[in-house]
């Protein structure tokens, strides 16, 4: 039975997602979680997402974000998709050029747009501007439910050239990695706290030391580590293999007949 029925009476008791299981999805038993229409229309992204969300870790990451239930951190998470492989730089081998994550003060969503200024206490707060092409990427993006909340607003923005060309399985790595690598694990930080780890020191704690693991092969036992190897043996990963045995056709089983005593004269 749903725990926050009282708050909405127009719903049954018994429904799932708001009545949206196709558009919504539901953790926890409260409020339902919408994914922009782009990626709910996105295959790809949506089988990545279900192997993410089958796992333990990747549950515990989602929840960590999107559960509504005794939440205390104030953090709104947007999603996208971009084929502009340019915004992603060069593939130094650390997963970079897959995708890339940046945290803002929700003060910077104006009419559902980011901006790059806001007041804070009678004082202008100017953030610097991010390069060209991730701007005109963080232009296309609606904001509008972010604006006038307190705490911050993250966006990931996956590199769909690449990551469709990936198996499902790859693609749900790079997924975890951003979500939990860089915004779970810095939920306790405003978006321009000085003590904020950075992404070289994230990736030291959940992958290993950047530049010689990546997210599709981490530093073993880091949690991208305990990630992948749940993530490969999930019921929901397409490439997990079959434990249906294999006849070999060139061999033939021969079964041996019982020998019969030959029959003696007495």
């Amino acid at each position: 039975m749903d725990p926050i029925t009282k708050t909405y009476p127009q719903l049954t008791p018994y429904q799932f997602a708001s009545n949206t299981p196709i558009q919504a999805i539901d953790l926890d038993g409260m409020e339902a979680i919408y994914y922009c229409t782009s990626l709910l229309m996105d295959s790809k992204f949506g089988k990545a997402k279900d192997l993410v969300v089958s796992t333990a870790s990747g549950i515990n990451s989602w929840i960590a974000i999107w559960g509504t239930e005794n939440k205390k951190i104030k953090q709104d998470v947007y999603i996208a998709t971009s084929i502009n492989e340019s915004i992603f730089g060069e593939d130094d081998g650390t997963g970079d050029a897959n995708a890339f994550t940046l945290t803002f003060d929700m003060r910077q969503v104006v009419d559902g747009r980011l901006t790059f200024s806001f007041e804070d206490k009678g004082k202008s707060i100017r953030i610097a501007l991010p390069e060209k092409g991730i701007l005109n990427e963080l232009a296309k993006i609606d904001f509008s439910q972010s604006e006038g909340k307190s705490g911050n607003v993250s966006v990931v923005v996956l590199n769909k050239t690449v990551l469709d060309r990936m198996s499902t399985l790859d693609y749900s790595k790079t997924v975890f990695h951003e979500i939990q690598t860089h915004i779970v694990a810095n939920l306790n930080f405003t978006a321009f706290d000085p003590k904020r780890p950075d992404g070289n020191t994230d990736h030291e704690v959940f992958l290993g030391e950047k530049g010689e693991f990546t997210p599709l092969k981490p530093k073993a036992g880091t949690p991208s580590d305990i990630y992948n190897k749940q993530a490969e043996s999930s019921n929901f990963n397409p490439d997990k293999p079959s434990k249906t045995p294999t006849r070999n056709n060139n061999e033939t089983s021969k079964k041996k007949t019982p020998s019969v005593p030959k029959k003696t004269k007495g």
